[in-house]
């Protein structure tokens, strides 16, 4: 039975989240490469309309986007700017994370356990 695209999207999205886990430790550039696979899976699904809904519906993550702005607004009282900026640049990864898994499809316990698992042995 051949997959349809919502689960091919959920099948990638479930084991880049387990990559991400594994090479956490040992690796940043694992670690962003997974990421950019995260981000290129969550682009390419596509239905903006819906996830543009879960982040007007989701109070969390409008204040964790509320305190990210402000960190971003900060910047204008920056005595030194080019660091500010590299700091944000650095800082901009972990924007990534939370707005991809609070707007996609959301996970069962048994995935987030064996999730969690992984990130356990890798460790």
């Amino acid at each position: 039975m051949p997959l349809t695209r919502k689960q091919i999207h959920e099948q990638v999205y479930y084991y880049a989240l387990i990559l991400i886990v594994l090479v956490l430790p040992f690796s940043v550039f694992a670690t962003s490469m997974f990421q950019l696979v995260l981000l290129a899976n969550y682009l390419i699904e596509l239905g903006y309309r819906e996830k543009w809904r879960k982040v007007v519906s989701n109070r969390a993550l409008q204040l964790f986007l509320l305190i990210f702005g402000l960190h971003a607004l900060g910047l204008l009282w920056s005595a030194d700017l080019a660091y500010g900026l590299t700091d944000f640049k650095i800082k901009l990864p972990l924007l990534a994370f939370p707005v991809i898994i609070a707007t996609s499809h959301p996970l069962v316990s048994t995935q987030v356990r064996r999730i969690l698992l992984f990130f356990s042995l890798s460790v």
